[in-house]
């Protein structure tokens, strides 16, 4: 893939997820503003083009864990790939994160009054979270795979658009809990008094987001994309 300015953020992540890490790296975001076009965004975050486009010509022969290609699969299958693996993931490790962050918060908050705002911040991602995921599964998933299926009424397709533009504010949300929680725990480094469960509860927390991530990407990026070409068409 050839990489100009006016090719966005969105086109790049959806071609090879690696390149998340350079985006990452230079907090741009590549989850929720995947319309911008890669020269506006390093214009506008004070960044070298050059530096950008050779950072991500160096990721191409790097190993991934999330290199799948999902462009070319069928709406209900990557449907079934985000409930299956990233909805389900959730819901399992919500609650587990949510019990050590607590404990961690209750021992080590006089040296490190950021763990506060860390279970503040976890904990109500959380409580948005389960309903945000239930409507998907619920409304929005099941009216995707009949518009693909070809047997979805009128009046559902015209509910999607807006369906999608409320799922996609909702994930700015969790971007920027994202970027906050990197700002306060200096992306996850536990301090020189750290203890197991500090570390725990940390590592967990980055891998949630780090999933998180991936899960947004493939809905903002891929699947939604996807959809309203569909309809549009």
């Amino acid at each position: 893939m050839s990489i100009t300015k006016d090719t966005t953020i969105a086109d790049i992540v959806s071609k090879d997820y690696k390149t998340s890490e350079v985006f990452s790296k230079y907090k741009i975001d590549f989850c929720c503003h995947w319309h911008i076009p890669l020269g506006k965004a390093c214009l506008d975050n004070n960044i070298s083009f050059e530096n950008i486009v050779k950072e991500i010509d160096d990721l191409k022969n790097l190993p991934s864990s999330n290199s799948l290609d999902l462009t070319t699969w069928p709406l209900s299958l990557i449907i079934d790939f985000v409930e299956k693996k990233h909805h389900s993931y959730i819901d399992d490790m919500t609650p587990h994160i949510l019990m050590y962050l607590e404990k961690i918060a209750k021992v080590h908050w006089e040296n490190h009054k950021e763990l506060l705002e860390v279970f503040e911040i976890f904990k109500k991602s959380s409580i948005a979270l389960n309903p945000h995921m239930r409507e998907e599964e619920n409304k929005l998933f099941p009216i995707i795979k009949a518009i693909e299926a070809k047997t979805a009424s009128k009046e559902d397709i015209l509910l999607v658009p807006s369906l999608i533009k409320q799922k996609v504010k909702e994930h700015d949300i969790e971007w920027e809990n994202y970027r906050r929680l990197l700002e306060i725990t200096n992306h996850y480094e536990v301090p020189a008094d750290w203890c197991n469960t500090y570390k725990v509860a940390y590592d967990m927390l980055h891998e949630f987001h780090e999933d998180l991530l991936f899960h947004i990407h493939i809905e903002n990026n891929i699947l939604f994309p996807k959809v309203l070409k569909m309809i549009w068409e």
